[in-house]
């Protein structure tokens, strides 16, 4: 799932931001449960971040 939007940020930056806010959103309540997939949407929340911040 972490690959497909990935791949989904890639082909469309408004889709990238929207993803981004919403991982953001989400990840204060995954972050408790401590598992791995918390960690990658950490990652690929860090990585929209950066790209949305670039292209803004």
């Amino acid at each position: 799932m972490a690959s497909f939007s990935q791949r989904k940020c890639r082909r469309s930056p408004e889709y990238a931001v929207m993803l981004g806010r919403r991982i953001a959103w989400d990840r204060h309540g995954v972050v408790l449960s401590r598992s791995p997939v918390s960690d990658i949407r950490s990652l690929i929340s860090s990585s929209i971040d950066m790209v949305s911040a670039s292209t803004s």
